[in-house]
This record gives C-alpha cells, structure tokens and sequence, in this order.
C-alpha cells in the first residue's frame, strides 16, 4: 500500500489531534478580581513611589546595578522579578540596601516595604498552577529508541527528520518546541514505513548474504594480478601478494541467496598515480572491486606505521594527523588500514569479524634511550652477510643496541629476530659513544629495542641502507632488578585497542565513523566481531552508471586505536570477514518478536496460498492478537477494545485488496506508529485542577526522562498493578543504575551545559595543538561521564565546583597532563586531581572551550551561561543592537575592552549580572587550561565579595552559594523532565525540599530524586 492511500485511510486517526495539541490553560476565577484590585491601589500608591524614591536611581534600564531593573516593576511579579525580590528582600531586612551613601530608609517605610516584599512571595509560592496536561511529540531520539525497542532493530531510520529545536532552557524536551507539522507527518509514516518493512519481511523470501573475507599476510597470494591499482592521492596499496579475497557461504543455518561481488568493470575518469584519465577502461578481476590500503597523512614519528608480516598486518597507534601539524586532515590518521569496496548492502545489519592478536615480546626504544650495552654485552656481527646467532640459557629480557659507524651516520634499520622483524630510524646524533671507545674512535651506539625470547639459538639479522654505517648489534640479557624492566612490564600492559570503522572514501580523504566500541586485543590469536547496521554509517549518494574509478568506494577501517601517545604493542590483523546482512536465524529475531507462537501462527501465514474459510478464520483471530499486543506495547498501556477493532479493520481492508498476512499486518501497525498514542507523550486531563499522573503515564514519563526510550516490563507491570506512585523511589533508583542511563546523562549534560557550543567553536589550531579532533570527541563525553559519576556515587553537589578528583579516560588525562593507571584505554574513571584546578564540571575543557571565541578567553559567554547554568540567576536578555566590543586603542585587555563596553548606554546594567561570573574563569585560555599568560582572575561578585582568583572563588560558591548551585540543578533538571518551565510555587517547593538535604551536603543522587518527587513531574 503506498504512502499516500494510508494518509486517506488515517485521516480519522489524526482528526482529534489538533484539539490534543490546543489544550488550554485554566483562568483565575473571578472572585479573585477584588483581591487583585487591592493589591494593585497599594503597589501603586505606597510600594511605586518608595522604589522610585530610593531604589530606581541605581536600578533602571539604564544602570542595572547588579542586573536588577525596577523601574519595570508592576503590581504582578514575573518569575525572574520574584526571583530578584527574593534577594532583594533579605538585602532590605539587613540594612544593605538602599546603601549608606544613598537617601536614609524611614523604619516606617522600611517595615512597609518589608511586609509588602513577605506577602508578594508569600501569594506567589501560593498561586495556583494551571495544570491540565501537557502533549509533547516523542524527540527524534526517542523516536530512534523507540523504534529500536518495539520492532527490534539496530538500523536509525530516524537520520531524515528535522533535528528538534532546543527552547529558551536548552532541552529538547520541551512542549513548546515539541509540535508536529502537517508536512512532517507522510516523512515520519515514510520512515516508520521503511522501519517496518526491515523488522517484518516476507518470512519465506530467503535473503540475499554478502559474505567474504580478506586474508593478510607476506606473499599469502602466490597468483597476484601483475596489473597495478589506481586508487588516487596518499594512499599506500598494500601490494596484491600480500592479501586475498574470499567469497565464503555465510555462517546461517536456514536457505540464502549469496552475493557475488562484480569482477567486470568500465570507467572512464579515475587516477593512475594521481594523474587523472579521461579515457574508457576496462577492468577485470575481484581485487578492483575489493581491495586493501593504508591511506593517510604520510610519516610517523618512529617505528613503521605498518609493515607485513609472514602471517598478518602489522599495525602501530594510528595518530590524529593533527597531532603533529596542527590541522585536521580528512585523509585520516597514521596508520589507517582500510579495506575499499564498491558493494555493501544498502540496509540490515552488519558483522565484521578480526581475527588479531597483539604482539607483547617487543617494545621499540625511543630515540635517546640509555642503552644497556656493556663490555660483558654479546657482540653481534653478520659475517659474510649470514646472520648472527645469540643463544640464551633461560627465558630472558633482551636488549638490542645498535653499533654505528659515526655520529652522521642516519637511516631506517630493519632488525630480524628468528621470524620477528622491526624497522625504525636511528642517527649518530642521537646515539652514545661506545663503552670501550673514546671521542677520536667515533663508534656510537643506541637503545633500538626490547625484546622478550624463550631459551635456545636465535638468529638475529639486519639491513640498512649504508652497508658500512652499522658496526653490529650489541644484545644485553636485563637484569630483573633494572628500570628498563619495569618500563617492559608496564608496556606490556598497554595492550593494542582494536577498533572497526566503516564509511566511505572521498577523492579528498575518507568519512568513517566508529563501530561499537574498541576492544582490548591479547596475545593469542582470536575473532573480534563488531556489529551493528549498515545504514547508520556514511554511505556515498551514488547515481547509477557512474563513469568514476573512485566513486561510490565504502570503506571498513581496522585500526589500532590511538589515546594518549604513550609506546603501545602492535597490532596484528591476520584477516578481515564481512557478512551483511547478518542474521543469527531466518527469520529474523525481529519477526519472531512481532509474530509470537500461537496455535493459528503457522494457518495465518497461508493465508495467500489457501483462502478457506478456516485459513481466513485463523488469521483473523491470530492478526487480533498480533495487533493487541504490539500497540499494548507502542502505546506504552493497555490497548481498549474498539481500538484494537479499529486495527484490526485496517488488516482486513489490506487483506481484502490481495496483500499477504504479513504484508497487512505493516498496514496497520503503520497506523499503530504513526498515531498520536505513539508518537506523543499525553497526559490526558479531566479537569483544570491538579490530579496526579495514572500510572502508566508515570511510567512512560520516568522512562523517557532516564532512558529516552519506552517502559521496560518491569515498570509496565507496576503500573498496571498500582504500585508505582508508592515505589517511586525505588524505580527511580532502578533505571538510574541501569546501562540505559548513559543516555539520560549524555543528552542531560549536553543540553544543560550547552555542550553544543564546544561542538561548533572553531579553536585555533596553531595555538593549541593539543586539541586535536580525536580528544575533542573525548572531552565532550567528560562532563556526562563525571556527572554520572556523581550521580551514581551520591556525592555532594559541592563536587560540581571542586572536587578533588577527576574522571578521565587516557586521551582526555593527556589533554590536561595527568597520569593515569596502565591500560586505562577508553574507560573514564576517577583519578585523583593531581593539578589542583580540574576536579569539578565548571572547569571542564569542553565547557570552558566552547565558550570561547577560538583564540581567546571570554569573559562574557563564561560569566552569561555561569550566570544562567549554574547559579540561576539569568540576566536580563540584552537590549536591541548591543554595540559590539571595540578596541580602538588597540593591545587593550579584556577587562579594558569591558569597561569601555560597559560606558555605551544600555550596557552597564545587564554586564553587572555577567561580568563578575565571568572574570574568574580568565584563569583558563581559550582550549579551557590553565592559562600561560599573565592574566587577572579576580573579581568582585554581584554581592559585593571580592575573590582574587578562581580558587577563591571556588572556595566562596561551596561555602556561600552551594544551596542556589543545588537548586540550579534541580531546576534544569526538573526542567527538562516535566518538559515545560517551572512556575514561581513549583521553583518555591524545591528550595523548601532542598532544606531537608542541606546537611547531608546535597547528595547527587537524592537531587535528582527531589526532581522526580517535584508535583511538576508527577502531577498534571
């Protein structure tokens, strides 16, 4: 059925939908009128005149000192009014305002003032909330997760929707921006259609497998094609003797259609070398369909970066190109192994398997390594070019130095121990003299490698350009006791991480994206698999016939993933399998979830081939069934009756029209998706007083809040059973524990922190080098994955500012400098804060960088969003056509700039409220460290206190402020769970609940509870 004969078939479906959308807000009654009245004749005749008198003078559009603006005040208070009335009131009750050096208050019009200031926040934390409801659309990623959950499915059909627009706080989550186009609605029924179609095929049509493998190894092809490749600029083929292809029958038990990959190609543009053709080619055999490279930006700084060995690829570390010249290129990183192919399938999922090992008996010296040489040294020497022979009684750590000739003697030297062979550059000028020699016999001799060998003869062979710039090799069994042991042992723990990308290659460089995540890799030969599916990865938009050698290349990237710089082993990859798509059954999984066992199961899918009366009967019965429990499940409640009648109608006309069983059941489990009962998140309102959520609306309400994603049995049974409002706690302590809540601190942290800004900022390369694209991506997971911590370990809130501990994996602890236990690899833990200024979120790389401008600190964006995130208490959104800032003195600072700023009309007001925040985080540069420069980080608050640096004013925010950071947090997060703004009572009950916790120091875990337990996420 197409898309556009189910738009008519769902028009009933969506008619109610627009008045779900439109759900009014309730109105003061009107006995409240009179009291409204009152209170308006006294703002206007005794409060107006006494802030006009004594307070507006600093306190106006112009001024705003400290960010407060009075003159605007009415007789009803905006939140962000009562807010500033709250502190404004405490300042009135101890004497500091009006200031001393302003006109005197009279007791009497203090005590006024005073009363009045008492009963407005008094009625306010009173006014009654309008509940009734909210409907907000599922967000595209809990769409994804959805979809994912219910039909069983890796694949995100989701990519094509329109990214969901952040409201005023930063969520995503919010009704206000949650609304759902008319056009929106045939791509959101086009792309649950597709997802559809994935998770429920036809179960008798076998699927077609592509599944073939690579195999790598020192002349592994004895019958190479003589003809050579033509694959463009940096890249390195590796030579065809030294792979092969295989086409293998796929590891199912059930039929199949194999794939058989193209050997007959035409192009006419292409590359020989990188001269381009115009020119029909033609071309002949599987290695152009189906071939091995090393592409990326060229050089390493010691050792290969790859090699081939008798049984397999050599890989080292491959390094950020960046790394080293300070750009980021898309050719990839150094090594960046990949095999390059013209056909994957176009949707389902996807196994690669590497069979690798790692090898843990060598560790290559660093250029100015001490060498281990001494006169009791065995002396090697390749008489006669056989090679050289070391025995070794027992199991021994050696040390292999080299013997130059001079101290301008320079090249790559290739060592073979036995099978085992090394390549790496050695110099005079980094070597030491000989033990035995002096200055005038100019013998050098350096550290190369540490190799651990089995008792027995070894023969030890090497080749360097210059035949007489290598003396010999000096081998030394190492003490036990020796440094260069323990530097070997800790090496061994360094093991390789294995990581599988997959995306496509570019006439410019290649766009992969990581699949799962790297594996640690022994020293025994094993298969790694990684899987996934093939849609979510870069694929090139391709058009048929295309004449170009290179166009429409995919790509499968194995590499040796790279951290923090420091000696790992090498890599060996003996082979590379691809199968996709890959199903463990056929059917898939995904059918046996949508179609369970049941007794008309096996008549029903008949239904084309025999239409009886008993066959039709069955499937009827057994499509009701289908149907009643997958929309219990999309709907997230139980299913009424008329309901699954109205479904089931939808299967019948299908049927009706000739469609198969299964074909129908998409029909309307179509209809099922693409329904408001999924699609949005309703809580369904009787009345415009508060009542509390049912419990299934808790449930989903809890799960999408933690999860992103729908209920999970558990829950569904609590509610259905009633308990869930009294396991509250409980559950919400459940599905924070659980893996799933990754997801909630990832997009949490994100949007409270606006994450999104490190994501876009543009930081200047040349200046900080050490921000390179690979530890941007890991820093932007530090403030989630310290939040969680947090969170998971209830530790105080103060840890937000300061804690004396950090979590960090190996890429980020080499951004800032710390060290980190042995094969940490790509696992954040806590480590102890060795610098002193990293422990804690707001003096994170990723938020501090993003609010840079790329070159430079800024005061402004740091003191704005502190103001905002962290203290909550916003300034006031800035006038028309601010003025930007101006140096026209030139070689003015940041803090001149300010001033200069500060002096145009409009401006004073609203930087009172920023600046001050802002003036501390001058301690760090633009990457977000610690800044090298002479720089002035003293500031003096909003409140008057003055901090002389950014550890003072750590100090100041845990012991005097750490009850308003509480609730910041609180308030974002209830925020962002509730989906809509806080009202003034709403705020007032978490400042209330807040003093309960004070105490205890505000544990992590226990505010997010406060969150769940705030009648705005449990009551609508």
């Amino acid at each position: 059925m197409s898309v556009h004969r189910l738009i008519s078939i769902r028009d009933d479906h969506w008619s109610g939908l627009s008045g779900l959308l439109c759900l009014s807000l309730a109105v003061l009654c009107s006995s409240e009128v009179p009291a409204q009245d009152a209170a308006d004749d006294l703002f206007s005749s005794q409060i107006r005149p006494l802030l006009q008198e004594h307070c507006v003078s600093c306190h106006n559009a112009d001024e705003m000192s400290g960010g407060v603006q009075l003159d605007n005040w009415g007789p009803v208070l905006t939140t962000t009014q009562l807010r500033q009335l709250k502190v404004a009131r405490k300042l009135v009750e101890g004497r500091r305002m009006p200031p001393k050096e302003e006109d005197h208050l009279q007791d009497t019009d203090r005590r006024r003032l005073q009363h009045w200031m008492a009963a407005e926040l008094e009625e306010a934390a009173r006014r009654p909330v309008p509940y009734d409801g909210i409907t907000r659309r599922l967000t595209r990623r809990q769409l994804r997760n959805s979809l994912s959950e219910l039909l069983g499915l890796r694949e995100d059909f989701t990519k094509q929707l329109s990214p969901d627009a952040p409201s005023r706080d930063g969520f995503t989550t919010q009704a206000e921006t949650l609304s759902i186009a008319p056009l929106q609605v045939e791509t959101l029924m086009e792309v649950i259609a597709d997802a559809l179609l994935e998770a429920l095929p036809d179960p008798d049509k076998p699927p077609v497998v592509q599944t073939f493998r690579v195999d790598l190894g020192e002349n592994i092809n004895p019958d190479p094609p003589a003809e050579k490749l033509i694959l463009g600029a940096n890249s390195d083929l590796l030579p065809l003797q030294h792979y092969k292809i295989t086409e293998l029958a796929p590891d199912i038990s059930c039929s199949f259609v194999p794939f058989q990959l193209q050997r007959t190609f035409d192009f006419i543009e292409g590359y020989v070398g990188n001269d381009t053709i115009r020119e029909w080619r033609h071309f002949e055999g599987i290695h152009h369909n189906v071939f091995a490279c090393v592409r990326g930006t060229p050089g390493y700084p010691h050792g290969r970066a790859w090699e081939v060995a008798a049984d397999g690829l050599l890989l080292r570390p491959a390094i950020p190109s960046s790394e080293l010249f300070g750009i980021s290129s898309t050719y990839g990183p150094r090594a960046n192994f990949k095999i390059s192919l013209r056909e994957l399938p176009a949707h389902g999922d996807f196994r690669v398997t590497v069979r690798a090992r790692s090898i843990s008996n060598e560790m290559l010296l660093e250029p100015n390594t001490p060498v281990a040489a001494t006169v009791s040294s065995t002396s090697l020497s390749m008489e006669g070019g056989n090679p050289a022979v070391l025995d070794l009684q027992d199991h021994s750590l050696v040390q292999f130095d080299v013997v130059l000739a001079a101290e301008s003697t320079s090249g790559e030297l290739m060592l073979q121990v036995g099978e085992q062979r090394l390549h790496a550059a050695v110099t005079g000028k980094q070597a030491a003299l000989l033990p035995e020699k002096t200055a005038d016999d100019q013998g050098r001799i350096c550290g190369f490698v540490v190799m651990e060998l089995s008792p027995g003869t070894h023969s030890v062979q090497w080749r360097f350009p210059d035949a007489d710039g290598i003396r010999g090799v000096m081998a030394t069994v190492l003490d036990p006791n020796s440094p260069m042991v323990r530097t070997f042992e800790e090496f061994r723990s360094r093991a390789p991480l294995l990581g599988v990308h997959a995306g496509l290659r570019r006439d410019c460089g290649s766009t992969l994206a990581r699949v799962g995540e790297p594996v640690r890799v022994t020293d025994e030969w094993q298969d790694y698999q990684f899987e996934d599916a093939i849609n979510n990865y870069p694929a090139p938009d391709l058009e048929s016939g295309n004449p170009n050698y290179l166009a429409g290349v995919r790509e499968i990237g194995v590499r040796s993933e790279y951290t923090d710089g420091q000696s790992r082993q090498r890599l060996q990859v003996r082979s590379v399998t691809f199968q996709g798509p890959y199903f463990e059954q056929w059917p898939p999984q995904s059918v046996e979830n949508l179609l369970p066992q049941h007794p008309d199961r096996d008549l029903s899918l008949k239904m084309q081939q025999d239409s009886g009366v008993a066959v039709k009967d069955a499937a009827r019965r057994y499509a009701g069934v289908v149907l009643d429990r997958f929309a219990t499940s999309a709907w997230r409640r139980p299913v009424r009756n008329e309901e699954t009648q109205g479904l089931l109608r939808v299967w019948e006309d299908a049927a009706a029209s000739g469609a198969s069983f299964v074909e129908s059941l998409r029909e309307a489990m179509l209809i099922t998706l693409t329904s408001p009962q999924f699609l949005f998140l309703i809580e369904e309102s009787s009345e415009a007083a508060a009542e509390p959520l049912t419990e299934h609306e808790l449930a989903q309400k809890l799960s999408y809040f933690f999860w992103n994603r729908p209920p999970d049995e558990r829950l569904l049974v609590s509610a259905e059973q009633g308990k869930l409002t009294e396991q509250l706690e409980q559950e919400a302590n459940r599905l924070l524990a659980d893996q799933r809540a990754d997801d909630f601190f990832q997009q949490f942290a994100a949007e409270w922190l606006d994450l999104h800004r490190f994501d876009v900022v543009e930081v200047d390369q040349s200046r900080f080098r050490a921000l390179t694209r690979d530890a941007r991506a890991r820093l932007r997971l530090e403030p989630s994955e310290f939040l969680k911590h947090l969170v998971k370990n209830d530790l105080s809130a103060a840890n937000l500012i300061a804690s004396d501990f950090m979590v960090v994996d190996e890429t980020t602890a080499a951004f800032y400098g710390v060290d980190l236990p042995p094969a940490t690899g790509f696992n954040f833990i806590a480590v102890a804060d060795s610098t002193g200024v990293r422990g804690g979120l707001i003096s994170q790389a990723a938020i501090l960088a993003g609010l840079s401008d790329g070159r430079n600190s800024h005061p402004i964006r740091r003191g704005a969003w502190f103001a905002r995130k962290i203290i909550a208490e916003p300034p006031e959104d800035p006038p028309p056509n601010v003025p930007q800032l101006q140096d026209e003195a030139g070689g003015l600072t940041m803090r001149e700039k300010l001033a200069l700023h500060r002096d145009q009309p409009g401006c004073a007001g609203c930087h009172s409220g920023i600046d001050p925040w802002g003036f501390p985080f001058e301690a760090f540069n633009a990457a977000g460290l610690p800044n090298t420069r002479e720089t002035d980080s003293s500031s003096v608050l909003p409140d008057g206190t003055a901090v002389p640096g950014f550890e003072a004013f750590r100090t100041y925010l845990i012991e005097e402020r750490l009850e308003q950071i509480a609730f910041s947090f609180v308030r974002h997060l209830t925020t962002y769970g509730a989906g809509r703004e806080l009202s003034w009572p709403e705020q007032e009950w978490i400042r209330e609940h807040l003093a309960n916790l004070r105490d205890e120091g505000f544990p992590m875990r226990k505010l997010v509870l406060l969150a769940v337990g705030n009648p705005a996420f449990r009551v609508k």
